[in-house]
């Protein structure tokens, strides 16, 4: 730099002797912000300040690319983000992020890379503990309405500590048909280690009978020493016939046969009269099924049978209802009959139930309980949430 100087009438111009200096870059204030802790893997606000010097307005403000970097567990760093800076207020340019953090400790900072005005500077590191779990469930068989139990187990990373809640059969996954499901520890606080629980599928209580009393049908039917009298089979709960009563006509005790029957007392169905040439007759409606267990995706018929208490043949229609569901379309009676066949009934105890709608002879009438079990292979999912983290697990039940 030298100085010139243009003269006067008395004094002729001159120049300075030249003199050199440098000017080195400024040095920006870089600072980087995050949450001290996040939920693994979900999106949390990463901000990077740098600022020049804010007592000189007339310097320019830091121009070029600021990036955002994390080292984990003491690893080498990584490059997660950057951004040409844009945004600014006088001598300060700010560039938020959303990040995503893998379970650790992870160390970040921001580094500005420069320009032809401020020098490359990183940022001090801020810590960053970010924490999930896994979840794991053990698969387990049943017995067609009986109760099954698997474990499931709750392991922390990055320091995870917090409560997990479990729920189940969540996503595109079914429990088999009519069951729930439970956990013993259904809030689990975690901490330090794994914990562990139990997870069990449990019938209802009707579908519990019911398949006790159909699997002592079978072993009944298939014991010949035990006379049956065909027709009084009607699946269902055990009646110990001593002098019972049916339709108002005394039955002789027959010396402990047991009569199997759908929860009800043969010709009780409709109620109302009409025995003696009157109308509408009340009328009897029993199932059966061809099979009372099936693997999943074979053929089951279940026939309905409608009987009136009087000289009239029920020709009304008939709808089959699946834990009070229908099932199917309604279907006519026809010579006291009415058949169902079906392929597509899901794994599971199915609480069968018929519903005749009447007609100008006779009236309507509701069965008993007939229970349909399917066997075969579920697959269940679980979830577990806490503070925005959610995992899942799936595990296979069979039922047998």
């Amino acid at each position: 730099m030298y100085a010139v100087y243009s003269g006067d009438a008395t004094n002729a111009g001159s120049s300075s002797p030249p003199i050199t200096f440098s000017v080195q870059k400024g040095v920006p204030q870089v600072s980087v912000s995050a949450p001290a802790t996040t939920p693994a893997d979900q999106q949390v606000s990463v901000t990077a300040s740098v600022t020049g010097d804010p007592g000189n307005p007339q310097l320019p403000f830091p121009t070029g690319v600021v990036e955002i970097w994390d080292a984990l567990n003491g690893g080498a760093a990584q490059l997660l983000a950057s951004q040409r800076l844009t945004a600014y207020t006088p001598g300060t340019v700010v560039y938020g992020a959303r990040l995503k953090f893998t379970p650790g400790v992870h160390s970040v900072y921001a580094r500005y890379r420069g320009d032809t005005n401020w020098q490359l500077q990183d940022s001090a590191s801020v810590q960053v503990s970010s924490s999930t779990f896994t979840l794991s469930a053990t698969s387990f068989g049943m017995e067609a309405g009986g109760a099954g139990s698997g474990t499931v187990t709750i392991t922390p990373g990055g320091g995870f500590m917090g409560t997990v809640v479990l729920t189940c059969a969540t996503g595109t996954t079914t429990l088999p048909v009519g069951y729930t499901c439970s956990f013993a520890l259904p809030h689990a606080a975690v901490g330090g280690g794994a914990v562990t629980t139990t997870v069990t599928l449990t019938p209802s209580a009707a579908a519990t009978s019911a398949a006790k009393t159909a699997k002592a049908m079978t072993s009944l039917m298939s014991n010949p020493g035990i006379p049956l009298m065909a027709g009084l089979i009607l699946s269902g709960l055990a009646v110990i016939a001593f002098g019972f009563v049916a339709n108002g006509r005394n039955f002789a005790q027959l010396g402990g046969l047991a009569f199997i029957a759908v929860g009800m007392v043969y010709g009780c169905g409709g109620g109302g009269g009409g025995e003696d040439g009157g109308g509408p007759f009340a009328t009897t409606t029993t199932l059966s099924s061809s099979a009372t267990k099936v693997p999943i995706g074979s053929p089951v018929t279940i026939t309905a049978t409608v009987s009136a208490a009087g000289e009239a043949t029920p020709t009304g229609m008939l709808r089959i209802f699946d834990d009070g569901q229908p099932v199917g379309k309604p279907v006519k009676v026809s010579g006291g009959m009415a058949t169902f066949v079906s392929s597509s009934l899901g794994v599971g105890v199915h609480m069968l139930t018929a519903q005749y709608a009447g007609d100008s002879h006779t009236k309507a009438s509701t069965s008993g309980l007939l229970t349909q079990s399917i066997t075969g292979q579920v697959i269940v999912e679980i979830t577990g949430s806490s503070n925005g983290i959610v995992q899942t697990a799936d595990f296979t039940v069979a039922v047998n």
